[in-house]
């Protein structure tokens, strides 16, 4: 086994835009253009499935969080737990419902705080959370078995959505709206927007009241349609429309939904997007709830499919075009996936108006976020959130920003224009972790030493990896990459400090000559998390005695050399 030590210098890649977020590089300097152009652009978020207590339903709600979008629409399945009044925890005051547990801990924020305090997760200033019913919340259709006799089927979906006692009800009830303990749908105008939120648990009761009621939704779509002068018409429901080869469903007929630009619906725990009587639907229904994995494609109608992902609906619409992304989460890192864009309209008149860059931190590192907009009439704006998708901290006039931060994980800062003027940027990212730079720590090095004993030949390289295996707030002591091999593979492991040293890039080698090709087998860069480039399994352990232990699998019984390259960006 070979062990070497070197050290080089970075340079950052110029900045492609996608509309998608991005990682910041290495040497934390990026660059790009807006072209916000000019009209109102009224922006929002579509979850589905949601209701759900998990990993899944809390990242997804953090990445419509950093979104900031004006309000939410759902396509049901509020709730998946208890749906009754049961109080989950004792002791605490008030009645602690499934709605505060299932829903209000992820979406409370963005849902009016009723004027009687009752459910203690809602903390909105006004409605910004507009739902429609599922079955999961629909009692006689829910399937869950409730602690006490269960209420009436829409009881608690409208006690927590909409009823407001010594206050105004909380969601629409002009238009024709119907809030009823047995039925739900109302008309909401947002914008150029028009939507028409529907109960489509009816046409499943079979009943008289399930069948007047569709007949009485019928009737109300085709009249509140025609009469909309919205640019835009979407109708809203939980459960998709069916397939020519399905069971026929007593709903709406096709030339009613023809009055609509769209459908949005749920129920599969997916994304997927159709035609239905030439009418585009978009399902989406991943928002928290356990996916629903199938081969790919769903049907011979499926247009698009995403189905081994938790994700949400990115919406924005003008008066020329409407825009869906489909955006979702990768398992593993937590980027966000574009599963599919879907415009209708004028895409060209779709304005550019923010770019988003993301970056893994640690605990107790700063960070300092300059936008320069040299030459430029762009007014641009910085906003930084947390893993959690909550606003960290915001800039607008200098654009210059700097933070603690708080939390490991991955962090994101939008540039945004604040005006309808266009043009370029220069975004500047300093991440700073405890201690000094390297110039500082060797200074004082120096000052404790006579002479430099590790580095004979005065090329720095000693230096460098001392600094950069040394954890804040230790003396100096030996650490180095370890090599073990078991038959089959090697076992590489290295003692890292945590948080990193400022500017300092590890990477982990290997070569089957000291002269040969060396291959990067497992890295962590300024701004990023440890990774694989080549996907060899690594394993990261806990932080201790200021270090973590990053262990990386390399298969193949031949001899290897192995080294630590250690790059500093200054």
């Amino acid at each position: 086994m070979m062990l070497c030590l070197l050290v080089a210098c970075a340079t950052a890649d110029p900045d492609a835009r996608d509309g998608m977020p991005e990682a910041l590089p290495a040497s934390g300097v990026v660059s790009g253009t807006l072209l916000p152009g000019a009209g109102k652009r009224t922006h929002f978020a579509v979850v589905g499935d949601y209701g759900y207590i998990g990993a899944g339903a809390e990242a997804v709600a953090g990445m419509i969080r950093s979104w900031e979008p004006q309000f939410i629409i759902t396509t049901g399945d509020n709730i998946y737990g208890p749906v009754d009044y049961y109080d989950l925890r004792p002791g605490v005051p008030g009645v602690q419902t499934g709605w505060d547990e299932y829903v209000g801990r992820y979406y409370g924020e963005w849902i009016q705080k009723r004027a009687d305090g009752r459910y203690e997760s809602l903390t909105g200033t006004m409605q910004r959370f507009f739902p429609c019913v599922g079955n999961h919340e629909h009692t006689l259709l829910s399937g869950i078995v409730t602690h006490q006799p269960p209420p009436l089927p829409e009881e608690n979906y409208r006690d927590f959505f909409h009823l407001n006692p010594g206050g105004a009800p909380r969601l629409p009830v002009d238009r024709g709206a119907v809030h009823t303990n047995y039925v739900s749908y109302y008309a909401l105008r947002k914008g150029p927007v028009d939507f028409f939120v529907m109960d489509s648990n009816q046409p499943f009761l079979n009943s008289s009241d399930g069948l007047l009621a569709v007949a009485d939704q019928n009737a109300w779509l085709e009249r509140e349609a025609a009469a909309s002068k919205a640019r835009w018409k979407l109708a809203v429901f939980h459960h998709p429309p069916p397939r020519p080869w399905q069971v026929p469903w007593n709903w709406i007929p096709p030339a009613r939904m023809a009055l609509c630009d769209a459908v949005l619906a749920g129920h599969y725990h997916v994304y997927e997007r159709l035609l239905w009587n030439e009418v585009p639907v978009i399902v989406t229904g991943n928002g928290g709830a356990p996916y629903h994995q199938r081969f790919q494609p769903f049907f011979p109608d499926t247009l698009a499919v995403d189905d081994r992902h938790y994700g949400a609906l990115k919406v924005q619409a003008g008066e020329e075009y409407l825009e869906f992304e489909s955006r979702s989460l990768d398992a593993v890192t937590g980027d966000e996936i574009l599963a599919e864009r879907f415009v209708l309209g004028d895409a060209a008149a779709i304005p550019d108006m923010e770019d988003e860059y993301v970056f893994h931190a640690v605990e107790g590192e700063a960070v300092t976020l300059e936008a320069e907009t040299p030459g430029s009439e762009l007014d641009a704006a910085l906003t930084l959130y947390g893993p959690d998708g909550r606003v960290a901290a915001r800039a607008a006039a200098g654009a210059r920003l700097s933070a603690a931060l708080t939390k490991t994980g991955r962090w994101k800062v939008r540039v945004s224009a604040g005006t309808d003027a266009p043009g370029g940027y220069l975004l500047r990212a300093r991440l700073q972790s405890p201690g000094t730079d390297y110039a500082g720590w060797l200074a004082e090095q120096l000052r404790e030493t006579s002479g430099t004993p590790d580095d004979v030949n005065g090329d720095g390289i000693a230096n460098v990896v001392a600094y950069a295996l040394t954890p804040y707030g230790y003396k100096l002591r030996g650490a180095a990459l370890e090599v073990a091999a078991v038959p089959g593979v090697s076992v590489v492991r290295l003692p890292a400090p945590q948080p990193m040293r400022q500017g300092v890039t590890l990477a982990i080698e290997t070569a089957t000559s000291p002269q040969g090709v060396w291959t990067v087998v497992a890295e962590r860069k300024p701004f990023g998390d440890w990774r694989s480039p080549v996907n060899l399994a690594l394993n990261v352990g806990a932080v201790n005695d200021g270090r973590q232990t990053v262990q990386v699998v390399v298969n193949g019984g031949t001899k290897r050399f192995y080294r630590l390259r250690v790059t500093l960006t200054q």
